[in-house]
C-alpha cells in the first residue's frame, strides 16, 4: 500500500515509475492497472487488486486523484508518517461522509478504508494525488500508513535543489562547481523536473569534460540569450544606464531570474577585471581567453571593455552586486526592483573613462579648417 502526493511533479513521477519497476515483472501487460479517480469504484478497484496476472507476478492498481482523499477546507494536511497507523488527530469521518456527488467517485471513506485493509498479498494498491490537497488526519491516509508508506512531494528549496543537482551530475560521471549549480538553481529555479532537463542539456554541452563550470551554465542557460546578455553589459560598462534598462526589462520580460542576471554581471565584470590585470602580458585575443578559461569571442569583448575602466571602479562594482545579492536574499528588496537599482548603480559605478580633453591651438597659429 502506497499513497504519493504533493506538487512536486518529478518526484511523484520517480517514485511511481519506481514502484512499478519492483512490483510488476518485466513485460507483464496484465500487471498494472490504473483507474482514474472521479470515476473508481470501491468494489472494481478491489477486485482488481485481487485478480491473479497472466504471469502469476505482482499486481499494481493506480487510482489517480480520489475525491475522498481531499480535505475538507481545501488545504492539504501533514502526511501520516510511515507506517503511523493510530496518529493522533480527529477522529474518522462517519461513514458516508465525503461521498461522491454527480460524477465523482463511488463510495465513502470507510468503503476505501476497507479496500486498503483488504488488498492481498502480491498486489500493491497506489493512491497517487497529483497535489497537496490531502487531509493527512483522515481514517484512509492513516489507514494506507498502517499498512505500507506514505510519501508527500514537496517542492525543493534552493539548498536541497542544489544538493540534488549535484548528486544528478555525478551520476552522468560530471562534477559541477558551486557557482555553476548556484547559477543553475537560480536561473531554472527549484522544479526537478525543469532543472533535470536543463542538467541533461549541461552534460550533453561539457561532453568529454568531467566538470562543468559557470561558463557552460551562461552558455546553456535557456531563458538567457547570450546576445542579449552581452548588450545589457555593453549598455552598463558604457555608462548608460537607460539603455541597460531598456536591456534588462526585455529579458525580464522573457522570464529570466534576476539572480541568474545577476550572476551574469558579476561574472562579466570579474572578466573584465581579470582583463584589465592580464593584458599587458597577454597581446592577443587567444592568449588573454586562455588565461581567462573563456571563448576567444568573450576574452575579446572583456578586453575592449577593460580598456575603459579602472580597477577601482571595477571593485566598487563588485561591492554593487553584492549588496544587491544580499538585498534580494534577505527579502529587503524584490528581485527584480533590486536589480533594476543595481543596473543604474553599475552604469553610473563604472563608467567609463573620461576621454582626454583636446589640446588648445597654439597662440598665432591657425585652427579649424583655415
Amino acid at each position: 500500500m502506497v499513497l504519493i502526493y504533493g506538487s512536486e511533479a518529478f518526484l511523484r513521477e520517480t517514485l511511481l515509475r519506481e514502484l512499478a519497476g519492483r512490483v510488476v515483472a518485466g513485460g507483464d501487460p496484465f500487471g498494472l492497472a490504473v483507474v482514474e479517480g472521479e470515476a473508481a469504484d470501491p468494489g472494481q478497484v478491489a477486485a482488481l487488486a485481487g485478480t491473479v496476472t497472466f504471469f502469476g507476478a505482482g499486481r499494481l492498481v493506480v487510482v489517480r486523484d480520489l475525491p475522498v482523499l481531499r480535505s475538507r477546507g481545501g488545504t492539504a494536511g501533514q502526511a501520516a508518517p510511515d507506517g503511523d497507523a493510530d496518529m493522533a488527530g480527529e477522529s474518522a469521518r462517519q461513514a458516508g461522509a465525503g461521498q461522491a456527488g454527480a460524477g465523482q467517485a463511488a463510495g465513502g471513506e470507510r468503503d476505501w478504508v476497507a479496500v486498503v485493509r483488504g488488498v492481498p498479498e502480491g498486489a500493491c494498491l497506489c493512491l497517487y494525488q497529483r497535489d497537496d490537497d490531502v487531509d493527512g488526519r483522515s481514517a484512509l491516509v492513516r489507514a494506507v500508513a498502517g499498512r505500507g508508506k506514505v510519501y508527500r512531494c514537496t517542492p525543493f528549496g534552493a539548498a536541497d535543489a542544489a544538493v540534488w543537482v549535484r548528486s544528478q551530475a555525478r551520476r552522468h560521471q560530471k562534477t559541477i562547481h558551486p557557482d555553476a549549480v548556484g547559477a543553475l538553481v537560480a536561473e531554472a529555479g527549484t522544479d526537478l523536473g525543469r532543472l533535470g532537463h536543463e542538467l541533461k542539456k549541461l552534460v550533453a554541452y561539457a561532453g568529454d569534460a568531467r566538470a562543468i563550470g559557470p561558463d557552460d551554465v551562461a552558455a546553456v542557460a535557456s531563458s538567457i540569450g547570450e546576445s542579449s546578455v552581452f548588450n545589457l553589459v555593453d549598455a552598463v560598462g558604457q555608462g548608460e544606464p537607460a539603455e541597460a534598462l531598456r536591456h534588462l526589462r526585455r529579458l525580464l520580460d522573457r522570464a529570466a531570474e534576476p539572480l541568474m542576471l545577476l550572476f551574469m554581471l558579476a561574472r562579466q565584470v570579474r572578466l573584465i577585471w581579470g582583463a584589465l590585470a592580464l593584458g599587458a602580458t597577454h597581446r592577443t585575443d587567444a592568449d588573454l581567453a586562455r588565461a581567462l578559461k573563456v571563448h576567444p569571442y568573450v576574452g575579446s569583448k572583456a578586453r575592449r571593455q577593460a580598456a575603459r575602466f579602472t580597477a577601482e571602479r571595477l571593485e566598487e562594482a563588485l561591492g554593487v552586486l553584492l549588496r544587491t545579492d544580499l538585498a534580494i536574499k534577505t527579502g529587503r528588496l524584490e528581485p527584480e526592483l533590486a536589480l533594476e537599482l543595481a543596473v543604474i548603480e553599475l552604469a553610473r559605478a563604472i563608467r567609463p573613462l573620461p576621454r582626454p580633453a583636446p589640446r588648445s591651438p597654439s597662440p598665432g597659429r591657425p585652427c579649424g579648417i583655415w
